[in-house]
């Protein structure tokens, strides 16, 4: 969905939109009470995350399918917006 380019990579450009995109999504899904993770995530800089999700990346030329699966299911800021797409489904 973020790999505009459809090399099977993402690149730092399409990991830095799709931040972008999860923190707006979990930010319209915001309740009242929102966890401190939460907050600690929509407070943080987008630079910061797109770097720690390439630290995780083995690849130089950018984080493949299987490095996005793994850093997504020990992260919270995609939750909601594989939510969302899930819905739309």
């Amino acid at each position: 969905m973020f790999d505009h380019d459809k090399d099977g990579l993402l690149s730092i450009e399409e990991v830095q939109r799709m931040v972008s995109v999860m923190k707006l999504v979990m930010q319209d899904n915001l309740t009242d009470s929102p966890s401190e993770d939460v907050i600690m995530i929509l407070t943080r800089d987008d630079e910061q995350i797109v770097e720690d999700i390439f630290m995780s990346a083995v690849s130089g030329e950018g984080m493949t399918l299987e490095e996005y699966l793994v850093w997504s299911l020990s992260n919270r800021l995609p939750e909601q917006f594989l939510a969302l797409v899930y819905q739309v489904r």
